[in-house]
């Protein structure tokens, strides 16, 4: 039903602030037009606060207009990311490039020129590591996408691209031989439960330590927009 989608966009940009995206609580028209002017664009968050917002205070419903526009919206701004990404361009292959030596270029900047070790950075990369995930990459995305995103191709005379391809090949093996391992073997499904259980628990743990605090901040700034919104009334 519609009600559910909205409840599921919502849970997951609840989720979203658990994992610490920031989400706009109040209305900032000056923030919101300077924002627009140099984007062109509103902004992503389908539940999030917008200039026209009308604010039910029955719920605490942030769509805007209709009810059914926080889905539209939504379904809009993932349709719009799956074209840009099955389309790739050239700043598409720039971000692809950066992501994937982000390491290597974090190590490199302290000593070089930020300038002159952004266009080596553009160009051929032949460190292991950056192999390593371009390679993985491909393999996950296909050749046709990680052509257009002009990723490194496995082959030739390099040792380093050789050793790199054979890792991820010797990954995906794992992977494969780990999940056949848990749906077939109840001891080792026992195991992978009882460790996942344990991390999970380490997580949450330190996490727990600023869920307080995220809540306090978040509640002082429901009270705000609730104030404005009876203001505005």
């Amino acid at each position: 039903s519609l009600q559910e989608q909205r409840d599921y966009i919502a849970l997951w940009r609840y989720i979203g602030f658990l994992l610490g995206i920031e989400t706009k609580e109040e209305l900032d028209e000056t923030q919101f037009t300077l924002d627009l002017r140099s984007s062109g664009l509103p902004p992503l968050d389908p539940c999030g606060v917008r200039i026209d917002v009308n604010v039910d205070e029955a719920d605490g419903s942030n769509c805007i207009g209709n009810d059914d526009d926080c889905v539209v919206h939504a379904r809009a701004t993932l349709e719009s990311m799956i074209i840009h990404l099955m389309q790739p361009d050239e700043s598409s292959v720039k971000i692809a490039k950066h992501l994937l030596g982000i390491n290597r270029y974090q190590k490199t900047s302290a000593s070089r020129n930020r300038q002159s070790t952004s266009s080596q950075q553009v160009g051929d990369d032949e460190s292991f590591a950056y192999l390593y995930k371009s390679f993985m990459c491909r393999r996950h995305i296909g050749d046709p996408l990680a052509d257009a995103l002009d990723l490194p191709k496995p082959g030739g005379f390099s040792v380093t691209r050789f050793c790199a391809y054979s890792l991820t090949t010797v990954m995906l093996i794992f992977l494969r031989v780990y999940t056949l391992l848990t749906m077939k073997s109840n001891i080792f499904r026992r195991f992978v439960y009882s460790q996942h259980l344990r991390m999970m628990g380490a997580f949450l743990g330190a996490w727990g330590k600023m869920h307080d605090e995220r809540m306090h901040k978040a509640a002082m700034m429901a009270v705000r927009m609730k104030d404005i919104g009876k203001q505005k009334n």
